[in-house]
């Protein structure tokens, strides 16, 4: 069924078929503004990343500070430097990976290096995992769950429907169109691996279990062979269903159907045809009808004529004709079509009886099915070859639905039965809260009348499965179990005539003419149910959800972690006042930062240049404890470090020299800082 992006619901709310209601909180937005929202999400992420980078690594060198205070291999202090100033854990395992490769031929390398390496490693792939975990937060995927909002909740109402016009007509395509639906849906679902095209449903299948020779439904006596029985068992209304109600508001429904081919031997008679015995419009004058014996129908055939098949219609009818009687029990009885004999009544469930004749169709073998069998050779001089017709005009197949209720909160049950014997028994024995019984309610009208074997008789083409092998006039080789096969299929179709009508129930009519005869929702519970259904709308929806756990949950820790990050040597230092090895590890931080080290060079530097030319360059930095040094004074510049390829040619061969020796000592120095610390600090 068709449905308006206006019939989707955009907000907050929580899918309570999910055991967690944390979890499975969500946000309904659109396609466009959740573009937006995973983009933000990615930037925040791979933001936040960085920063949970920057406090493993501050807690890495302040553990590793601890021991290399003293005298210590070259390669230690170089990853400390490393862990200070890289930017991320990947370009920290590269850059610590070519300390290592430069540092090869060291026994100790390996040990030294391979722990902190893997180490950045694997934080670069948690912080690649977090990011690809954003995108999750927002799911834009064809399965996408929404619920749906729309104004135009009811049904449509099929009384007086019996007047040829242009709305009754426009009432019955309505309903034709849903089991149109139903049928499309279900051959693609069912016996099907791929159920993307299974509708709009949540659950894209209703599963049951087949019991292949179950006992005859009916009187032994009338079925031909075992019965077979399709139990569907307990379908649950929000996992099943779809529906969105608060786990005390479910409710739980049973369907078994169950089979078996009709004996018509003493069950047919032969008769004139007449106006009165006649199943066609018009008699031909001389036909006899093969009437079939079960019951008198309310088409008043005569004496116990359940239905009928002119001889002459059926060798001339070059299409497969299908028709349905059926009989109710308990509340729905009204809606009998005929009075069943009392072989065939059966008061613990709905009964329906399926004439089905091929009619002229031409076998090209002969078919051994009870309800399809096909043994008499017919030879066509055309063809010239020999096709066999069908051992009888009408093939019998009998079905009976049985219906039960479950509360889940109670684990109590109705008997199984008719539908409208289990729905009198809702109210005794299953003591329902008002919106079970609203879903009740809901689903009793859907079950009455549409997702029933009788409505299938609506389009005969469609709903037989023999039809599908057909060519013309010609049939093409059936099993013998094919009977076994169309009630499979039939079951198929039901039961997704029960999910298109809860659909149905809950958009409404687009169609102005339906929507002035709709029958909307008659109490407040019946019409919460309106807003309580899930769908997958599918691609091109133009939809998206967010998991309001996920989304708080990456903002909130992330926040966490910037916050930190921004404070961490704030929060170190003041912890510093009170511990002189926190101090110590924490200037050690400090000092391993790209521009402290410039600071210590320039300084050495001007140290060097002082003492080879009597003078130096006569700057004041400040900031020497805090994360960004400065030169004091707006007219202080800074040349080339020595070395540098534009170092001061001005300076004699004898001052380099002399520079290089204070640097070096000046490098000693610094690999000294736990002989003297306070030195250190002062320098």
């Amino acid at each position: 069924m068709a449905f308006n992006s206006s019939d989707i619901y955009m907000g907050f709310w929580a899918d309570r078929s999910k055991d967690s209601p944390i979890l499975s909180s969500k946000l309904t937005l659109s396609s466009k503004v959740a573009k937006f929202l995973t983009a933000f999400l990615a930037m925040y992420v791979t933001f936040a990343a960085s920063k949970l980078w920057d406090i493993a690594a501050y807690a890495v060198h302040f553990y590793r500070q601890g021991r290399i205070t003293e005298r210590c291999r070259p390669v230690l202090r170089q990853q400390q430097v490393v862990l200070k100033n890289s930017l991320s854990p990947g370009s920290t395992a590269h850059r610590l990976l070519k300390i290592w490769w430069a540092n090869r031929s060291n026994s100790l390398s390996n040990s030294d290096s391979w722990p902190l390496i893997l180490f950045a490693a694997l934080c670069g792939i948690g912080c690649l995992a977090a990011g690809l975990y954003s995108n999750k937060i927002v799911d834009m995927s064809p399965g996408v769950e929404v619920l749906l909002n729309s104004p135009n909740c009811g049904f449509v109402d099929r009384s007086n429907m019996s007047i040829p016009n242009n709305l009754s007509m426009t009432v019955i395509q309505y309903y034709l169109d849903s089991l149109a639906a139903a049928t499309r849906y279900s051959r693609k679902c069912y016996n099907n691996t791929n159920t993307r095209d299974c509708g709009p449903f949540t659950q894209q299948m209703i599963n049951w279990v087949t019991v292949w020779d179950a006992d005859c439904p009916f009187d032994d006596s009338m079925c031909l062979g075992p019965a077979m029985r399709l139990d569907t068992g307990e379908i649950n209304s929000n996992k099943v269903l779809g529906l969105n109600s608060e786990p005390q508001d479910q409710i739980n429904l049973r369907k078994v159907t169950t089979c078996a081919p009709i004996v018509q031997e003493g069950y047919t008679a032969i008769v004139v045809s007449n106006a009165s015995t006649a199943t066609t419009v018009k008699p031909i004058a001389g036909d006899q009808m093969i009437m079939n014996v079960y019951g008198p129908s309310r088409r008043k055939l005569g004496g116990n004529y359940t239905w009928g098949v002119s001889e002459d219609a059926a060798s001339s009818t070059l299409t497969r004709t299908m028709w349905m009687e059926y009989y109710y029990n308990g509340f729905f009885a009204n809606l009998t079509t005929f009075s069943p004999i009392p072989e065939i009544n059966r008061s613990t469930g709905d009964g329906t009886l399926c004439f089905i004749s091929s009619n002229a169709f031409l076998f090209v073998e002969p078919c051994d099915d009870p309800v399809f069998a096909t043994h008499v050779p017919h030879y066509d001089a055309t063809d010239d070859r020999t096709y066999y017709l069908g051992d009888r005009v009408t093939g019998v197949l009998g079905c009976l639905e049985q219906y039960q209720w479950c509360n889940p909160a109670t684990k109590a049950c109705t008997l199984i039965g008719s539908l409208g014997d289990a729905n009198d028994e809702v109210a005794r024995v299953l003591t329902p809260n008002a919106m079970q019984t609203a879903t009740v309610d809901m689903l009793v009208l859907i079950l009455s009348s549409l997702a029933n074997i009788p409505f299938l008789g609506s389009e005969v083409t469609e709903n037989l499965i023999a039809n599908q092998k057909v060519n013309g006039q010609i049939q093409f080789p059936l099993p013998k179990n094919q009977w076994q096969v169309e009630v499979q299929a039939w079951h198929g179709i039901v039961m997704k005539l029960l999910q298109e009508g809860i659909l149905r129930w809950v958009i409404g009519p687009s169609n102005p003419i339906l929507q002035a005869h709709l029958l909307p929702p008659t109490f407040p519970d019946q019409a919460a149910l309106c807003h309580l259904h899930r769908i997958q709308p599918g691609a091109g929806a133009g939809v998206a959800n967010v998991s309001n756990f996920g989304f708080f949950f990456v903002l909130s820790v992330g926040t966490i972690v910037i916050v930190l990050s921004l404070f961490v040597d704030e929060i170190a230092g003041l912890l510093g006042r009170f511990s002189q090895t926190v101090r110590v590890k924490q200037r050690a931080w400090v000092e391993d930062d790209a521009l402290q080290l410039q600071r210590i060079a320039y300084e050495a530097d001007a140290r060097a240049q002082e003492e080879a030319t009597g003078h130096g360059p006569g700057l004041v930095w400040t900031g020497r404890d805090e994360d960004l040094p400065v030169v004091q004074g707006e007219d202080a510049v800074l040349g080339p470090l020595p070395g540098s390829e534009d170092g001061p040619e001005a300076i004699e061969l004898e001052a380099l020299e002399e520079h290089a020796a204070v640097e070096q000592r000046a490098l000693k120095f610094l690999e000294e800082p736990s002989e003297a610390p306070e030195r250190r600090l002062t320098m």
